[in-house]
């Protein structure tokens, strides 16, 4: 029986989902989401809670794992995961949001004016957006999946796979947000939360982007230009299905 749980939050992989069935099953006092604003401090903050989230890489997650403690994650296919992730940074370009906006760190601020200034109607414009992106755009954008998997905040290259399987082989359970659901029943029936969740509905949105535009990731050329920042994600999230079709 595991006493404690650690989710690993890839950013826009439907992890609020995930962190609001813990905290209904769990109680606010034994949940703690964003724990990213206390990794200096993750393993007191661990100590006090039975349930840890965060956007925070695999290898500052490592010292908390034991053989009582499950750890899962959520991945996502690759060319959607980033159209989302660049609409979830659009967002905050609304009016309404400029508060929110200005809270952010500088280097954030920066990629969400660049995106502001990027049609996103037109390939060309996205692929010259992907092209010039750099420093702290780069940790968001280039690879990000892999990236949480192996820690780094350079260029991700496929010689990173290997690192990133072997992360991948730690975790009690990888997600695949496009079977969600079962994915999130499978968790819940490892960790015999069942009589918490009785009455929950999983199917529920949480945390969605609130951008007013879109990338339409139907459009084949739109595809082509995405994957610039998405091979290796490809390449670890084809992996990471085949080995589980393997189980």
């Amino acid at each position: 029986m595991y006493k404690k749980v650690v989710f690993m939050h890839i950013a826009k992989t439907a992890g609020s989902a995930i962190n609001d069935i813990f905290e209904h099953a769990l109680g606010t006092d034994k949940f703690i989401a964003h724990a990213e604003r206390k990794l200096d401090d993750l393993q007191n903050t661990f100590s006090n809670v039975d349930f840890l989230s965060g956007h925070i890489y695999y290898p500052n997650l490592k010292s908390l794992l034991d053989n009582d403690v499950y750890l899962f994650t959520i991945i996502r296919e690759p060319i959607s995961h980033l159209a989302s992730h660049i609409l979830w940074l659009d967002h905050y370009n609304l009016p309404e949001k400029k508060r929110e906006c200005n809270m952010l760190n500088k280097s954030t601020q920066e990629v969400v004016y660049q995106i502001k200034n990027t049609n996103l109607n037109d390939y060309r414009e996205i692929d010259y957006f992907l092209v010039h992106i750099k420093d702290f755009g780069i940790r968001l954008l280039d690879n990000c999946q892999t990236r949480y998997f192996i820690g780094t905040t350079e260029l991700i290259t496929m010689k990173d796979i290997d690192t990133a399987i072997k992360a991948s082989q730690r975790f009690n359970k990888i997600i695949f947000q496009d079977n969600l659901i079962e994915g999130i029943n499978s968790v819940v029936k490892d960790l015999s939360l069942e009589d918490k969740l009785v009455n929950y509905d999983f199917s529920k949105k949480v945390n969605e982007a609130k951008s007013s535009r879109k990338i339409d990731t139907s459009r084949p050329i739109i595809r082509d230009v995405l994957k610039r920042r998405v091979s290796v994600d490809n390449r670890l999230y084809n992996m990471i299905k085949n080995r589980q079709k393997l189980i």
